[in-house]
């Protein structure tokens, strides 16, 4: 229920620099399969690559990198134990 909607309500706004993706972890990583994330990896193509990240140097505080957009994940489960996203 959750699934569908959220997809009618992204329909309804149609962001133009926004893209969904829809992944089940758990189905797709069934048997410790975690190749598959490489799918969804090559799937998201540049969109990962090019938001970047905010740095800057320690000493000099000089900014050396921007972020640039935006990669939001929704977790029933918390994934984040599994240390593979």
């Amino acid at each position: 229920m959750l699934t569908k909607g959220l997809e009618r309500q992204f329909d309804l706004v149609t962001p133009k620099n926004a893209k969904y993706t829809y992944f089940d972890f758990h189905y797709e990583t069934r048997g410790d399969n975690f190749i598959a994330l490489n799918e969804l990896m090559a799937s998201l193509g540049s969109l990962v690559t090019k938001f970047n990240y905010f740095c800057e140097e320690r000493v000099s505080l000089k900014v050396v990198g921007l972020q640039k957009g935006v990669l939001r994940t929704n977790c029933l489960d918390c994934l984040d134990r599994t240390n593979v996203t």
